[in-house]
């Protein structure tokens, strides 16, 4: 009894004389409490939505755990309920990977399946991302290195150096300032 009573649980019941009408006062608020914990509980198993940038792992382990903690309380939540759940909480950007799974409800598909699907579709999201920000990177790379140059002094340009010019010992004209032809030639 005092593991369940604190101070301020006594004192909220104060007149209380005997540990039994203590004891049903205790039950019945803590029920009331089980039962908002499990309302809770639900409500936040149907309003947890993954973000685009988030972690999809987190989040199927997170509502995982809700899930598990409902059954804890006593409410159970069948398999092909918390598919659906899973499946909408899921942003926009999954639904042909969704729309694959509910047109094949034929065939009865496993939790463990669609969790797997969607891991192995998240892996490859995160590597064609990793990729794509590599690809850029080097890009940027190299044309901060190409724009730090100093100008050729034979056509005046930042993206190569002299010595490299493709214009170096052709003729420039001085009338149009174009390379591969004189004055005379214009």
């Amino acid at each position: 009894m005092t593991n369940l009573a604190n101070s301020q649980t006594i004192h909220a019941h104060p007149g209380e004389e005997t540990s039994a009408t203590l004891w049903q006062n205790l039950c019945i608020m803590h029920e009331t409490h089980g039962q908002q914990s499990i309302h809770q509980q639900t409500r936040q198993l149907y309003v947890t939505k993954a973000k685009e940038d988030m972690d999809v792992l987190q989040h199927i382990n997170t509502l995982c755990e809700l899930q598990n903690c409902l059954h804890e309380m006593g409410d159970t939540i069948e398999d092909s309920h918390f598919q659906a759940i899973l499946l909408s909480s899921l942003n926009k950007s999954w639904d042909p990977l969704v729309a694959c799974y509910l047109g094949t409800s034929s065939q009865s598909i496993t939790m463990q399946e669609i969790i797997s699907a969607i891991c192995i579709e998240w892996e490859c999201r995160a590597t064609q991302k990793r990729m794509e920000s590599t690809y850029h990177t080097k890009g940027a790379e190299r044309k901060h290195k190409l724009g730090d140059l100093d100008p050729c002094d034979i056509c005046r340009r930042t993206n190569h150096k002299t010595s490299d010019c493709r214009y170096r010992g052709k003729p420039k004209c001085g009338h149009c300032w174009r390379f591969g032809h004189t004055t005379n030639e214009c």
